[in-house]
């Protein structure tokens, strides 16, 4: 196994590639390594983990472009390694970075209790050799001339006004009542943006029908849901894959962001007490959502403080997680600017960004 290093440099536009408003999905690509792997009939040839691209705008800045496959590091695992290499360039030196904080790489340090790990093998191994495409890498079947990517914002007030929406819903309803504790941030915003895209889809297909289902599917973690104790320090992947399900119908109508928050709330009590019940099935629930547009699902979480990651030139200027320009996935991290405030990253072709950004400036200004 083996790290990437490229460097390169580029006469691009810094500003443009920080800003918010719709920019080129491709030309971000640029900025990224490609993580090279392959794979046999017969086994998993050698393949490096991670790629690293650093990209020099003179006189401007850098930008550091990270390529990492999944079995390596989860969002949580991977941004304790970045918060280590970030350190350890501000300290100078590996004498004086302290030793208890350097990454464990220990995989046994997770039991495989319930067999999951022979399930997940089997499973991802048949769906790989059967598609024919590379270990960590899907297929690039999405066109990139005509996409987008664009990053959005919902402010803690905006947050706290749908969630006492919600609320009082539930109660006039007579339904039941979800804990405003259950209601956070990562909910909150998740169901905003379920809402948006069912309306984007539907506006430039009119023909789906309203009856069928759509899905939400996110990533849990699954390090304190375990019944044992797992060193904070851990470099690993430890995550659960969950989707909440809706008619179209529902997420259409006028209360779409209740019925939405509400699904998803109901996923997360289960998970909570039964975090491994249906993990067989898993990668066959993936599938399914994964393969159209039609659903959503999202990655990363408030709860890792990309911006607050510093090398030693101060923080980042803008974060881009570059993958969902291929997955369709929604990207959801911490603002840079404001605390408490949400970013939504979103790659869309043109034509449906736009409908989306009109859709998604509504709805906040409904919540004013």
């Amino acid at each position: 196994m083996s790290v990437e290093f490229t460097i390169s440099e580029s006469n691009g536009d810094f500003k443009q590639f920080c800003s918010n408003h719709p920019r080129d999905a491709k030309d971000f690509h640029l900025l990224v390594p490609k993580l090279a792997s392959s794979i046999s009939s017969s086994e998993v040839k050698e393949f490096p983990l991670l790629a690293i691209q650093v990209t020099l705008f003179p006189n401007v800045g850098i930008c550091i472009g990270l390529a990492c496959h999944t079995v390596v590091a989860d969002g949580r695992t991977f941004h304790n390694f970045m918060k280590t290499w970030a350190s350890h360039c501000t300290f100078g030196s590996a004498s004086a970075f302290p030793t208890n904080s350097l990454p464990l790489c220990d995989r046994s340090v997770i039991v495989n209790e319930k067999g999951l790990e022979e399930v997940f093998l089997e499973e991802w191994t048949k769906r790989r050799l059967e598609k024919n495409i590379a270990i960590g890498r899907e297929a690039n079947l999405v066109d990139l001339s005509s996409m987008v990517r664009a990053t959005f914002s919902m402010s803690i007030t905006q947050m706290e006004k749908m969630k006492l929406l919600i609320i009082n819903y539930c109660k006039e309803k007579n339904k039941p009542r979800l804990e405003p504790v259950r209601l956070t941030s990562y909910v909150l915003i998740c169901a905003f943006v379920w809402v948006c895209l069912v309306k984007t889809h539907q506006s430039v297909n009119e023909k789906a029908n309203h009856e069928d289902p759509t899905y939400f599917g996110f990533i849990a973690g699954g390090m304190t849901r375990l019944d044992y104790p797992v060193q904070q320090t851990y470099l690993g992947n430890c995550v659960g894959f969950y989707r909440a399900s809706e008619r179209r119908e529902e997420l259409l109508g006028e209360n779409g962001i209740v019925v939405a928050a509400i699904a998803i709330v109901s996923v997360v009590k289960k998970l909570d007490a039964l975090y491994f019940d249906g993990a067989d099935k898993w990668i066959l629930d993936w599938e399914v959502l994964h393969g159209s547009e039609q659903h959503v699902h999202a990655v990363w979480s408030p709860k890792l403080k990309f911006y607050e990651l510093d090398f030693g030139w101060g923080r980042p200027k803008k974060i881009e997680e570059v993958s969902i320009d291929h997955t369709r996935a929604v990207s959801v991290i911490h603002s840079r600017e404001f605390e408490g405030e949400i970013e939504i990253g979103l790659a869309l072709p043109k034509s449906k960004m736009d409908v989306f950004s009109s859709l998604f400036t509504q709805g906040l200004s409904a919540l004013l």
